[in-house]
């Protein structure tokens, strides 16, 4: 987190405040495949995210344990997603891109250096080399690019059967002009709860997403007759 100090009121003014993510909606583009959109958060209206990017030192990963859904009509960025064709081919509105503030062609977000053929094939999103690469806005020129009134810029929206792992990094022009970057910034989703899902366990866990291995068979391990005094 980025933070500057206000003399002139007397206490600390944070910019950006992490990463979020929203659950779109469930079994979109097949069953078992949910959308999820992922923001940068800011407490400053005036803030503009730039730039999400990744070099060989800050990498950016955007990576799943199943595969990201890439619609045939889509793209790697927002800005190829034209949804007049919605009607016509609906799983096209659940296609995995990012983005920086727009949802479609009405935006203006380009990219150089990142290499998202593996992406568009269902696979993850990787920029860790001495080049580098990075989506961007410029200055000014894309009015989603400012917080909108939760104090959200949207990065990216992922369609998975899986469960995601992202870390990115951003650069934003504070409110003063100022060009500001926060690196390593990590989201994992949706949030899974590890634990027994074997019901004949005595530690059996029924809110638990996967069995972590921690099923306990012996510590309830007792008489099974009824019939019996104990």
């Amino acid at each position: 987190v980025t933070q500057e100090v206000d003399l002139t009121l007397g206490y600390e003014v944070t910019d950006y405040t992490g990463l979020s993510f929203e659950l779109i909606g469930e079994n979109t583009s097949s069953p078992g495949f949910d959308t999820y959109r992922v923001y940068a958060n800011f407490d400053d209206p005036a803030v503009q995210l730039v730039a999400v990017y990744g070099l060989q030192d800050t990498a950016l990963t955007i990576e799943t344990t199943g595969t990201f859904y890439q619609d045939a009509l889509g793209g790697p960025l927002a800005t190829t997603i034209n949804p007049i064709l919605f009607g016509a081919f609906p799983s096209l509105e659940y296609d995995s891109w990012v983005t920086i503030g727009a949802e479609d062609n009405s935006g203006s977000v380009d990219f150089i250096g990142a290499n998202f053929v593996p992406f568009e094939a269902g696979g993850d999103l990787i920029i860790d080399d001495n080049v580098g690469g990075t989506w961007y806005i410029l200055p000014d020129l894309e009015p989603a690019a400012f917080p909108d009134a939760e104090g959200r810029v949207l990065i990216g929206q992922f369609t998975t059967d899986g469960i995601v792992d992202l870390t990115v990094n951003l650069q934003y022009r504070a409110s003063d002009g100022s060009n500001i970057q926060v690196t390593g910034q990590s989201l994992t989703f949706p949030i899974v709860t590890p634990g027994c899902t074997d019901q004949g366990a005595c530690n059996y866990n029924p809110l638990a997403d996967f069995n972590d291995g921690s099923c306990d068979f012996l510590s309830c391990a007792g008489c099974g007759d009824v019939a019996a005094c104990n």
